[in-house]
C-alpha cells in the first residue's frame, strides 16, 4: 500500500529501508540528509566514503547502522530550474532506481521522504505528482516484491499534497490496489478463495491486508493529527457490543481446507498444535466447540517454537476470520459497517492481540481516545507495548471485502 504520514523519517520502525534525499557527494549535509547521517552515527559516514558518490537519479544502499532500520537508500533527487532540464524524468529515477534496489535486497517496505522539494526547491505539489504516480506504477508492475511504501514527512502542508495526491489516484481507479484487482485472472483468484475451498490462493496478495496495519501505524496516525473514529469489542457473550468480531463469536459453522470449525479461536489453536506439531493436541482441539476449552488446550501445546508462532501468527488469524465473516454474509455487513473505524480488542488483559485496556479506560465518552496507543499495555507489564493485532487483522479484512465487493459491482 502507499501512506503519506507526518513525521520523523529517522524513527520509523516498520519499514526495512529509508530513503536519504542525500547530495552527489554522500558524505552528508542538511535536512533530511544531515538528520540520518546524524541518527545512523559515523560508521554511516565511513561507509558512505567507499561508494564513490552518487549521480543525480541513481541510488545506492548501505547498512542503517544505529537506525531502527536495517537498510538506507541513498539517492540524489534533481535541483529544480524552472522544468526545462529534465527534472520530472530525473525525480522519477530517484524512485524508480531506490525501488529497483529495494527489490534486489529482499526489501518490502520502505519509507522516503520528499525529494528535492526542500534546499533543492522542486516545488512540493509538482514534485508529489511525479512521486506518487511513479511508485504506484511500479507498485503494480511488482506488487509480489514490494509491499508498502510510505511518504514520511515533516509539515502539515507537504503532507496535505502528497495525500490529495494519493486520494486523486485512488478517485480515478488508478491506485495499484486497485488495478491489481481488474486483472481477471488475481479477481478469479480471490473469488476462488473466498470459497474457503483454500484460502490459500490469496497467496501472494493476502500479506497486503492482513499485515497492513499496525500499532506503530497507528501511533503515527494519532500524532499525525488525523481524524479517527474507535470502535471496540471484546467478550462474545450475548449482548456485548460488537461480540461478532471476537474470536470466540460462535455463529455459523465454517469450513476451512475441507474442516469445520465453530469460532476463529479454534481455528487458530488447531493450527497453533500443527505448526508445533503437537497432533494429540490438534485432536483434541478439532473435537472441541468451546472457545474457552479451545483457548485452554492452545496454551498445552507442546514444542511451540514461540518467535516463529508469533511471525505466522497474523497469517493464521487473518485465515481464521475470513472464514468467520464469509460463513454469514450478516457478518460481512457488520463489518462493513464500520467504515473507516480503528478497530481495537478492548481486553484489558490481552497486550498481543487487544490493546491491554479495557473500553471505559481507553475511550472517553466522545468515542476520542483517553489514552495514546504509545502507552496501551496490561496493568501487569506495563513495559510491553500493547499490538491490537486481532483488530489491525480485523481492519484489513474489511479492505478485502470492500475491494472485493466495489469490483464485483461493476
Amino acid at each position: 500500500m502507499i501512506h503519506a504520514i507526518k513525521g520523523d523519517i529517522t524513527k520509523i520502525s516498520y519499514v526495512q529501508a529509508i530513503v536519504n534525499a542525500a547530495n552527489e557527494s554522500l558524505l552528508g549535509g542538511g535536512g533530511v540528509d544531515g538528520a540520518i547521517h546524524y541518527a545512523a552515527g559515523p560508521d554511516l559516514l565511513e561507509e558512505c566514503k567507499t561508494l564513490g558518490g552518487c549521480q543525480i537519479g541513481e541510488a545506492k544502499i548501505t547498512k542503517g547502522y544505529n537506525l531502527p532500520c536495517e537498510y538506507i537508500i541513498h539517492t540524489v533527487g534533481p535541483r529544480w530550474h524552472g522544468g526545462e532540464r529534465g527534472e520530472a524524468e530525473l525525480l522519477a529515477s530517484c524512485y524508480l532506481n531506490s525501488l529497483k534496489i529495494a527489490m534486489e535486497n529482499g526489501i518490502r517496505k520502505v519509507a522516503f521522504p520528499s525529494i528535492s522539494t526542500g534546499a533543492f526547491g522542486y516545488p512540493v505539489e509538482k514534485a508529489a505528482k511525479v512521486a506518487v504516480e511513479t511508485v504506484n506504477q511500479f507498485l503494480c508492475d511488482h506488487s509480489d516484491k514490494i509491499e508498502d511504501v510510505y511518504w514520511v514527512l515533516f509539515d502539515n502542508h507537504t503532507l496535505s499534497v502528497y495525500e490529495n495526491e494519493i486520494k486523486s489516484i485512488r478517485d480515478a481507479g488508478e491506485l495499484y490496489i486497485d488495478k491489481m484487482l481488474e486483472n481477471p485472472d488475481i479477481v478469479a483468484a480471490f473469488a476462488n478463495a473466498m470459497n474457503l475451498g483454500n484460502l490459500g490462493v490469496i497467496a501472494p496478495h493476502k500479506k497486503k491486508y492482513y499485515d497492513r496495519y499496525s500499532i506503530q501505524w497507528l501511533i503515527d496516525q494519532v500524532d499525525s493529527g488525523a481524524e479517527l473514529k474507535f470502535i471496540t469489542f471484546w467478550q462474545a457473550d450475548s449482548g456485548c457490543e460488537n461480540r461478532e468480531f471476537s474470536q470466540w463469536y460462535q455463529g455459523e459453522p465454517f469450513i476451512i481446507n475441507g474442516r469445520k470449525y465453530y469460532t476463529a479461536e479454534q481455528y487458530m489453536m488447531s493450527e497453533k498444535a500443527l505448526f508445533a506439531r503437537d497432533y494429540e493436541a490438534y485432536d483434541k482441539i478439532m473435537k472441541e466447540k468451546s472457545p474457552a476449552e479451545c483457548k485452554s488446550l492452545g496454551r498445552k501445546v507442546k514444542n511451540l517454537d514461540g518467535k516463529e508462532w508469533g511471525r505466522v501468527a497474523r497469517e493464521v488469524i487473518f485465515h481464521g476470520n475470513l472464514g468467520k465473516f464469509q460463513a454469514d454474509i450478516s457478518l460481512v455487513d457488520k463489518l462493513l459497517s464500520t467504515g473507516d473505524a480503528i478497530l481495537i480488542e478492548a481486553s484489558p488483559y490481552d497486550n498481543l492481540y487487544g490493546s491491554g485496556i479495557a473500553k471505559e479506560n481507553l475511550l472517553n465518552p466522545d468515542g476520542s481516545l483517553k489514552v495514546h496507543p504509545k502507552n496501551w499495555h496490561t496493568e501487569d507489564n506495563p513495559s510491553k507495548l500493547s499490538e491490537n493485532k486481532l483488530g489491525f487483522v480485523l481492519m484489513g479484512i474489511r479492505d478485502l471485502f470492500r475491494d472485493l465487493m466495489s469490483k464485483t459491482e461493476k
